[in-house]
């Protein structure tokens, strides 16, 4: 964060991260190289991002044709392998080891910054019942992965793979609702942070 442009440098760690084969999926590397970039642009807007009068001026419609635009994109690449947006592998383990291959993790980019955009200019601001939900968010990022991991060792994910496309979408996208509710609930937060984020923060704090 001291550096003079922190968002420019973490971007150009990431997209040539992509080009060293060694770089991949131990210990979330690779994805903490991705992923890296949308952290360091959380932390430099913050909460003043989502009261900017110039993006609350833009009528809502105009964010909701963004996400429709979105869906255009991927539908129009959906030869694409799915797993350029898990930020996991290099552009050689994802089949496109091309100078060009920065270019594709770059569109991916600014896909997701203006659809991250869209997305937070159109939820209310204000709170409601799914407030809590969203304070809890970071529950959902850190505990999704081992469902999944059980899912797929129990053949769940198999089975869904040899059913009908729609049948499969349809029951991972309840499957993912329930999971995220699940997840940011009260219970499970107070669960995470008694057993784990307290006792971590003491041991350094005793460090």
């Amino acid at each position: 964060m001291k550096f003079k442009y922190p968002l420019l440098i973490s971007i150009v760690i990431s997209l040539s991260a992509g080009y060293i084969g060694t770089i991949g999926y131990f210990l979330g590397i690779s994805r903490t190289l991705y992923f890296f970039p949308f952290f360091i642009l959380g932390y430099k807007l913050g909460s003043a991002f989502l009261t900017n009068k110039y993006l609350i001026k833009i009528p809502k419609v105009f964010y909701f044709a963004m996400l429709i635009f979105n869906l255009i994109v991927f539908w129009w690449f959906k030869d694409l392998p799915h797993q350029w947006l898990f930020g996991s592998f290099s552009y050689e383990k994802l089949g496109n080891m091309d100078w060009y291959s920065f270019i594709i993790r770059s569109l991916l980019y600014f896909i997701s910054f203006i659809s991250s955009v869209a997305i937070l200019m159109l939820m209310p601001n204000k709170e409601s019942a799914f407030t809590i939900r969203g304070q809890n968010s970071l529950f959902v990022y850190v505990w999704h992965g081992f469902f999944v991991k059980v899912a797929i060792y129990i053949g769940i994910i198999q089975f869904l793979s040899n059913t009908s496309n729609i049948l499969a979408l349809i029951a991972l996208f309840i499957s993912a609702l329930l999971l995220t509710f699940f997840l940011s609930s009260r219970t499970v937060a107070t669960i995470t942070n008694s057993f784990f984020l307290l006792p971590a923060q003491t041991f350094l704090l005793k460090k």
